[in-house]
């Protein structure tokens, strides 16, 4: 897997389309239960990786969003009477995987925000306010 540093626009950009498709295989039912823990942890790789490289506030929500979506849909097939036992301890696993990405993705936000917040206040900040500033001097 690469890395958010090494990644290139054209790789992100396969990997938005890669998260586009596994998305609508997880939200047709396109995908046995079996497999759902295994697609909702590429999901999850590939959400941050893309939030990582895109580095915007608009990146982690939709991250966040996706992981809400994800959540609610993996409680769901824990819940369902006909979800083999087997795949219980699989499941439950990676929903407890997803709580404590969310938790993450969420302070990361924060820190964007923050981030995003000072590079605006720096540029505002970049001179001494014009207020003696005569422009009949001129």
């Amino acid at each position: 897997m690469t890395t958010a540093s090494s990644a290139s626009a054209d790789n992100i950009e396969m990997l938005r389309s890669v998260r586009d498709r596994l998305f609508d295989a997880f939200r047709d039912g396109d995908c046995p239960v079996r497999e759902l823990s295994a697609l909702a942890r590429r999901l999850q790789e590939v959400g941050v990786e893309i939030a990582e490289y895109d580095g915007t506030p608009e990146a982690w929500e939709k991250h966040l969003k996706d992981l809400g979506y994800l959540q609610a849909h993996m409680a769901k097939a824990v819940k369902d009477p006909e979800c083999p036992y087997r795949e219980l301890s699989p499941l439950t696993r990676r929903l407890q995987d997803i709580v404590k990405e969310i938790a993450g993705t969420k302070e990361k936000l924060k820190m964007v925000r923050s981030k995003q917040r000072k590079k605006t206040n720096e540029r505002t900040d970049d001179g001494p306010a014009d207020a003696g500033f005569d422009p009949s001097g001129l």
